[in-house]
């Protein structure tokens, strides 16, 4: 059965925003634990452009960018999110969807993958509607698959 991903690229950091609009266009990273030794878990565009990639400490970021905000990371506010996205799609396409991480949802989509195609665009669509967050998809025949796919897709369904 064909499995669509559907990634909500820098989730973290559009929530982090919609909570603190007062940072917008700033270089903000998320963080998750406490002082220099606190890992960066998610990085605005700003943040990336200097550099600073989730996986690095606070103490590295903050050499790159002294000016960056940090905030602490918010796990609990992407899944709800996700969650809010999947209650969407079992509402109006397929009960099979499951959150798969902190920015992607899973679906199992009936038919073969080349069938799937408009219901994919269809599902895509709805989501980014009701949601307002920027979306990436992709339909493959695993979910791993999908996920690379999906991560790899520069926007619609790939």
């Amino acid at each position: 059965m064909p499995v669509m991903c559907i990634l909500f690229p820098r989730l973290p950091i559009v929530l982090a925003h919609a909570q603190r609009p007062q940072f917008a266009g700033r270089v903000i990273v998320l963080a998750s634990g406490a002082g220099e030794d606190a890992l960066v878990t998610a990085v605005s565009a700003p943040a990336a452009r200097e550099s600073i990639v989730p996986g690095m400490t606070a103490a590295e970021a903050r050499r790159l960018s002294p000016s960056a905000v940090f905030l602490p990371d918010n796990p609990g506010a992407c899944l709800e999110a996700l969650e809010h996205a999947a209650s969407l799609v079992r509402s109006r396409f397929t009960t099979r969807v499951e959150v798969g991480g902190r920015d992607h949802i899973f679906l199992e989509l009936p038919g073969r993958p080349g069938a799937t195609d408009t219901l994919a665009s269809a599902i895509t669509a709805y989501l980014t509607a009701f949601t307002g967050h920027d979306l990436r998809a992709s339909v493959a025949t695993s979910r791993a698959a999908a996920l690379t796919a999906a991560r790899c897709a520069r926007n619609g369904v790939a």
